[in-house]
């Protein structure tokens, strides 16, 4: 049987491949090598250890190739060729290093084969330097080794490199391993939304949700986020109401990242309007109103400088129990740019302050200091007096002014 480094120097036209001209460098150092210490496998692994270290890449592949015409790699030595190509994004060097995993597996006849573990860093390769073509052609390689089993990790990676492909191809995909008995679970179904996420498609996501209830997939709080920004980006608000009552109804809390999302997407579809319109609906609908929808309508509020409704936002979420920070109030405070702005805060700030005060100060003095900074500029010195006097009753008696 012909050996791995005669078929590889073969490969070509007439022999003057590019792969036939790396091959003889490689050989010619091989037997130089070899006639003072034959290297085998893992004094090779060793070696390209040591260049990733020094990310000395062209003497890595070097010895890659020169372990590869000993015929001593196998599992070892070519994973680390692939786990480099991952690494790194060289997505050529991989094609090469496949094609001598292939030739050893063809050669060796099922003695050895690459891990699947191995076919999944090759996958996830192409899908970071966006090579779905070669990423297809890779799965079809495993779909035709009964020897081959794919996993969940292999399942997500595919799934990557199918995020331009249409809903149909996804489908299909998930057909081919379902034929393997695998079916898509929680990370392959987020990572389908993500998908459909990036393209605001409302059908794509209604097809995915029946597929988790068909294979018993629960929901966790990124599914539903995924679902509410979706529906949130074409302005749905009642489909908005209708992911939060799903969740309330399966006790899954919502979280700052969900709120983040969805109040974003509002805004960017319809308007500030839409977003506060989402307390009111809740309310209808008598659904809690969460501490991430406060404060996000309160950041989204703050960053357009729509100050006035911003701060009523503010006071009822303290009277709701929750409390904003410092950071967010000094955020909102310095977004001020007129007298009835500036002096909506003073007022609304100083109800922060009504009732038993903590031990510690809830804001820090420079929140004090600045404010009293700004309302000098405007020339309150009313103003200025009742800050001053917050500041000493909350505990900053060493207030600068």
């Amino acid at each position: 049987m012909e050996s791995i480094r005669e078929r590889l120097v073969d490969r070509g036209n007439g022999g003057e491949s590019e792969t036939k001209d790396r091959l003889d460098d490689a050989n010619e150092r091989v037997c130089i090598v070899d006639e003072v210490l034959p290297a085998d496998e893992n004094m090779c692994v060793n070696a390209m250890k040591a260049c990733m270290a020094l990310k000395n890449f062209p003497t890595f592949k070097n010895v890659f190739r020169g372990m590869v015409a000993r015929g001593v790699a196998r599992s070892a030595g070519f994973g680390l060729g692939i786990r480099y190509c991952h690494k790194y994004l060289d997505p050529t060097f991989l094609d090469e290093v496949l094609d001598a995993v292939f030739l050893m597996e063809q050669e060796l006849a099922g003695a050895w084969m690459l891990e699947v573990e191995n076919y999944n860093d090759a996958l996830g390769c192409f899908a970071a330097t966006n090579r779905s073509d070669q990423a297809k052609k890779l799965f079809s390689h495993m779909l035709n080794n009964p020897f081959i089993v794919p996993d969940h990790i292999t399942m997500l990676e595919m799934v990557e490199n199918h995020r331009d492909a249409t809903i149909e191809e996804i489908f299909s995909l998930m057909d081919d391993f379902l034929e393997w008995r695998l079916a898509p679970n929680l990370q392959v179904f987020t990572s389908l939304l993500s998908i459909c996420m990036r393209r605001r498609l409302v059908g794509d996501v209604v097809a995915l949700i029946d597929a988790m209830k068909n294979h018993d997939v629960v929901s966790d709080v990124k599914v539903f986020t995924t679902i509410a920004f979706i529906h949130a980006s074409h302005g749905d608000l009642k489909a908005v109401v209708g992911v939060l009552r799903d969740m309330a109804s399966q006790d899954i809390a919502t979280d700052r990242i969900f709120f983040d999302y969805v109040i974003n997407a509002l805004y960017g579809a319809c308007g500030i309007d839409m977003c506060f319109s989402l307390f009111r609906e809740l309310s209808e609908d008598h659904l809690v109103i969460p501490e991430g929808l406060y404060v996000s309508l309160v950041d989204l509020g703050t960053k357009i400088g729509l100050i006035e409704r911003t701060l009523h936002v503010a006071y009822n979420m303290e009277c709701e129990g929750f409390q904003l920070s410092s950071e967010q109030l000094h955020e909102l405070m310095i977004r001020c740019h007129s007298y009835d702005e500036i002096a909506e805060f003073v007022r609304t700030f100083s109800l922060l302050h009504q009732g038993l005060q903590p031990e510690t100060p809830r804001f820090e003095i420079e929140l004090y200091e600045d404010l009293i900074s700004m309302l000098t500029q405007f020339n309150c010195k009313s103003e200025v007096t009742k800050v001053e006097e917050l500041a000493r009753a909350a505990g900053h008696d060493e207030l600068i002014v």
